[in-house]
């Protein structure tokens, strides 16, 4: 007789397969970790008090720690004999996503696409928020850092700084969930972006990416008196206008179908 899918009953065997001492203690640890129990920096409870929390092996400690570490939630020093916690960046997670995305085919489309979903919802929260004073002054500065990097005529520079203000924009909306997102998507993006342009490359591509940016920086000025004016159709609006702009830009210059490369 059978019960739920997968499991048999009665006379029939069945092998059932149990998780490991190790991946338990693991488990435990990195949900501590993740409740913030610990925090970034601190060290876990010395081996002895570990050992009698959980009644195990040295060995499995040691693999129970081992685990941790290969997620980069901790790192082991014989200095200190001691795991200290390590949260991952946004830089690390955004590593292997951007791998991912490589060996499935993701092209610069599928990214800019991605960016036309999450940004203009975002900006509308910024018009939306009684009190953007704050957020509008940090947006003001990265528009300053834009202009100067555009000026100097360093496209590596000036790049990295349009993304920077596409990032306080949604970073600003107060949406945890749609900034961390958007802070892999834009990660891979600036990889791909910094090798394109790397020493070697044509001097022409980073006078043209330095006109566009010029005209990039103009709607992120209007973007600014938008959400000023507390106007979240039109700040929403302008925005998708923007990122469709950026991805009609890809098309034309046969960037649409190329597959990221940040390996």
């Amino acid at each position: 007789m059978t019960g739920r899918q997968g499991t048999t009953f009665g006379s029939a065997r069945r092998r059932v397969s149990l998780p490991k001492a190790a991946d338990l203690v693991a488990d435990d640890l990195r949900r501590e970790i993740a409740s913030g129990t610990f925090a970034d920096g601190e060290l876990l409870p010395p081996g002895t008090v570990l050992l009698e929390r959980y009644g195990i092996s040295r060995p499995t400690l040691r693999e129970a720690l081992r685990v941790l570490a290969s997620e980069n939630l901790i790192s082991l020093s014989a200095r200190t004999q001691g795991a200290r916690v390590t949260l991952p960046s946004t830089d690390v997670a955004a590593n292997y996503a951007g791998v991912l995305m490589q060996l499935r085919g993701t092209t610069l489309l599928d990214l800019e696409r991605t960016r036309a979903v999450i940004e203009p919802p975002a900006a509308r929260l910024l018009a939306e928020a009684e009190d953007r004073k704050a957020a509008l002054d940090k947006l003001r500065a990265a528009l300053d850092t834009e202009k100067q990097a555009i000026a100097s005529g360093d496209a590596v520079a000036a790049g990295r700084a349009a993304l920077d203000f596409h990032d306080a924009v949604v970073e600003l909306s107060g949406n945890i969930t749609l900034a961390t997102t958007f802070a892999l998507v834009q990660s891979v993006v600036q990889r791909h972006q910094d090798l394109r342009l790397s020493e070697g490359s044509d001097p022409s591509d980073h006078e043209a990416h330095l006109r566009n940016l010029g005209i990039a920086n103009r709607a992120h000025a209007k973007l600014i008196r938008l959400i000023e004016a507390g106007d979240a159709d039109g700040t929403e609006a302008h925005w998708r206008t923007h990122a469709e702009l950026v991805a009609e830009a890809l098309v034309e210059n046969d960037d649409a179908r190329r597959i990221v490369d940040i390996v």
